[in-house]
């Protein structure tokens, strides 16, 4: 390429580009949230602590046997699932979960600008057969 001229990139190079900044901006910030994050600690709003082998953990309300049987008697074994489902999905917005979902994300993104970016590469190949530089027929003919 020549220093006085300029080349317009193609639609499938600009979504590679695309693709490669997604990824790195996902796992950059997915890198900062998990080294943020702070898995460990207890929220403060437990009923009680237990003490198993020299550890002291915080008991949630939702963790109590109590609380469980209570809810298992008034909304069936389907409440209790459901509430168990409720805590996991809002346990992915936090911490550790939180960056491994961020990543996921980029990386799903990212596959899929890939994806178009052949796609438009197979399309402007169809459309200019002379840009590849050979005949539609193919070679030798």
């Amino acid at each position: 390429m020549e220093a006085g001229t300029t080349r317009q990139r193609s639609r499938g190079e600009l979504l590679r580009l695309c693709a490669v900044a997604v990824l790195l901006l996902g796992v950059v910030l997915a890198s900062l949230v998990y080294a943020t994050s702070t898995d460990g600690g207890g929220s403060g709003q437990g009923v009680g602590f237990v003490t198993e082998g020299g550890q002291i953990d915080e008991v949630q309300a939702e963790d109590s046997r109590s609380y469980q049987r209570s809810l298992e008697y008034f909304g069936g074994k389907s409440a209790v699932m459901m509430t168990e489902m409720r805590r996991w999905f809002a346990g992915l917005w936090h911490g550790s979960s939180l960056a491994l979902l961020i990543a996921c994300v980029a990386g799903l993104i990212a596959w899929g600008l890939l994806h178009a970016a052949k796609i438009a590469d197979e399309i402007s190949l169809a459309a200019h057969p002379e840009a590849s530089g050979r005949d539609k027929d193919g070679p030798g003919s």
